[in-house]
C-alpha cells in the first residue's frame, strides 16, 4: 500500500475511533442523567409514602359527599379530607345567595366518586 493511502486509512480510522469515544462517552452521561431522574422519582415516591403513612385508608366503596348539600362545616370538610389525605383548597366568597359559611361550590373531587388519597379539592365558602 503507498505511504499517501496509509495516511488516509489512518485518518479515516482515527475519525471513527474518536466518534466512537464521543459515543459511549454521550451514552454514559446519559445513564447518568437516566439514573439521576430514577433517583429522583423513587425519592418522590418515598417522601409521599411517608406524608401517607398516618391517612386512612379509603374503603372500597368510600365516595365523596356531597360538601354543598348545607350539612357540612368547614371543619367537617377539613377533618374529611385530613382522614383521607385530600389536598384541600378553601376559597371565600361573597355572595348573598348563601348563608354566611356555607359551603356552596365544590370541585376537584365529586361527590359520588370514589375517594382517592391525594385527590385535590377546592370549595368555596359563603362569606357576607
Amino acid at each position: 500500500m503507498e505511504e499517501g493511502n496509509k495516511t488516509i486509512v489512518y485518518v479515516i480510522f482515527a475519525v471513527i475511533l474518536a466518534m466512537m469515544v464521543g459515543m459511549f462517552f454521550t451514552f454514559f452521561k446519559m445513564s447518568n442523567e437516566v439514573h439521576e431522574r430514577i433517583d429522583k422519582v423513587e425519592k418522590q415516591i418515598d417522601e409521599r409514602k411517608e406524608d401517607m403513612k398516618d391517612k386512612a385508608v379509603p374503603e372500597e366503596d368510600l365516595t365523596y359527599p356531597d360538601f354543598t348539600d348545607g350539612t357540612y362545616t368547614l371543619d367537617k370538610v377539613q377533618s374529611f379530607c385530613d382522614k383521607y389525605g385530600i389536598k384541600l383548597t378553601v376559597l371565600y366568597d361573597e355572595v348573598t345567595t348563601y348563608e354566611d359559611g356555607v359551603v356552596f361550590y365544590q370541585d376537584g373531587c365529586m361527590p359520588g366518586e370514589k375517594v382517592v388519597a391525594g385527590c385535590e379539592m377546592t370549595i368555596k365558602i359563603a362569606q357576607h
